[in-house]
């Protein structure tokens, strides 16, 4: 298998196409725009104030979910549109709790395959779970895969996982100097997710590659061009930017080309019910290898963003906040042979920052397969919908002073603040590995915390390309 994309740059006459082509898709854009515009009266959504070029750069960049903030805290509402012709009945952000549930979890609504088609990129052109819409193709998949994330499957990872903490507390407790908690929880998770989820030993370097690949074209193919398809036409071709994501894409499709080999000349295979093993016998992928590499691959990104910025994210909470920090590892003490997930505060804790950080900051993009309706303002039918769970965490109706760290303030939740920040998605299409996410955040940070004192050296700062993260951050940690 070749994941190599062929790019060639254009020359003599197809410049000539391109001067053209790019003419004519400026003049269609701002056409695309007055229609909206004209369109817009009656009882559609107010539209922000913004242009179309500026919320392309805002929704395609590391401060995506902060740039929709920003929008929604000028415009004092949390439903609006965005100037963006990409669809004729309009580009939407809803970050109404009760509408994005809704929304998330109506049937015949969906992802666009007009959108998602950017993430062919990351595949290299190949189908996979992560960019094809709500068919029996996907719905195949996630049947095949399902038991993969069993409480069994999980607590077994969880074990693993538990094997690399162990290792790497020990490597690190001798140490003085800071460390990045985003790289080092990704990296446990990459080597417990390879161990245990694809039988395979993966090196240092095969980690340091397949960190670095992945994210130059997820941020391409699964934000960039999402936001800005001109990018995914033959525009890009003449962009450094766009070329560097197919290679890296095709090296990413090459780690997990090797993943599956390695699986098959395993003379041990496990007899538990492994990842890799029920993609290799997926009847819908039945004989095509092409495509089994390329939802390794994606599940291999996805587990690792989400697990390991969850992990993370929270750490830099708790070193940022010592004294939630102290009665934290008081409760834990105090719990005796409770589960973490038992522990109140525990949960508390968790809750708070995935609301405050959510890793899934921006949610994925829906199609409104039916028209929806929220205080006489409509959503018509076929409109493009972001739902952002920025929005939604940050509702003030819900959450006092939401912009503040409190994880007390779940002690006494209402229901209708338990449903607005869940941090998965709702429907049919929700996160299929969070029953891993969670179990590992259960057992991996009670760890930490309980045996060593998280210490913030420099916060980092807020970034965002498909997972959110703080990037640069520095913690050193120290025994209790």
């Amino acid at each position: 298998m070749d994941f190599s994309p062929i790019l060639s740059l254009r020359t003599g006459s197809d410049a000539f196409a391109f001067v053209v082509t790019s003419t004519f898709v400026l003049a269609s854009l701002l056409v695309g725009y007055f229609m909206l515009k004209k369109i817009s009266t009656g009882k559609a959504l107010p539209m922000a104030s913004t242009s179309i070029l500026e919320a392309v750069r805002g929704i395609g960049g590391a401060d995506a979910p902060f740039f929709i903030l920003g929008l929604s805290k000028k415009m004092k509402t949390l439903n609006f549109r965005l100037p963006i012709p990409l669809s004729l009945q309009g580009v939407y952000v809803i970050g109404d709790p009760k509408l994005a549930k809704e929304i998330q979890s109506d049937k015949t609504t969906g992802k666009p395959r007009a959108l998602y088609k950017a993430l062919d990129g990351a595949s290299c052109g190949l189908k996979s779970l992560f960019n094809q819409p709500n068919n029996d193709y996907t719905k195949g998949i996630r049947k095949s895969t399902s038991h993969a994330f069993s409480k069994n499957e999980v607590g077994r990872m969880n074990e693993i996982a538990l094997k690399h903490v162990n290792r790497w507390l020990q490597e690190r407790s001798n140490l003085d100097t800071p460390f990045d908690p985003a790289h080092e929880m990704t990296r446990i998770t990459f080597f417990s997710i390879c161990e245990a989820a694809f039988e395979y030993e993966a090196t240092e370097e095969e980690f340091a590659d397949f960190a670095h690949v992945s994210e130059v074209s997820l941020r391409e193919f699964g934000v960039k061009q999402v936001s800005n398809p001109l990018r995914g036409t033959f525009i890009g071709n003449f962009i450094p930017s766009v070329r560097e994501a197919h290679r890296c894409a095709a090296k990413s499709m090459e780690f997990a080309r090797r993943v599956l080999e390695a699986y098959r000349k395993n003379p041990n295979k496990s007899k538990q019910n492994t990842l890799i093993k029920l993609i290799e016998g997926a009847d819908v992928l039945a004989n095509n290898d092409a495509e089994k590499v390329s939802n390794a691959n994606m599940y291999l990104v996805a587990g690792m963003d989400t697990t390991g910025y969850s992990l993370s994210n929270t750490m830099v909470f708790l070193a940022k906040h010592q004294v939630v920090q102290d009665k934290l590892r008081r409760e834990l003490a105090n719990a005796g042979d409770k589960r973490p997930e038992d522990v109140p505060y525990f949960v508390c804790v968790v809750k708070e920052g995935n609301r405050v950080l959510p890793v899934a900051s921006m949610n994925p993009w829906r199609q409104a397969g039916r028209a929806f309706e929220l205080d006489g303002l409509v959503v018509p039918k076929g409109a493009l919908i972001l739902m952002p769970a920025i929005l939604t965490n940050y509702d003030s109706r819900l959450f006092e002073d939401p912009e503040t760290y409190r994880p007390e303030r779940w002690e006494n939740a209402s229901k209708e603040m338990i449903e607005a920040a869940h941090p998965f998605s709702y429907g049919t299409r929700n996160c299929i590995g969070q029953s891993l996410a969670m179990a590992e955040i259960n057992s991996i940070l009670p760890k930490l915390v309980s045996r060593f004192v998280l210490d913030l050296v420099d916060e980092g700062k807020p970034d965002f390309f498909l997972t959110s993260k703080f990037a640069g951050a520095r913690l050193k940690i120290r025994a209790v």
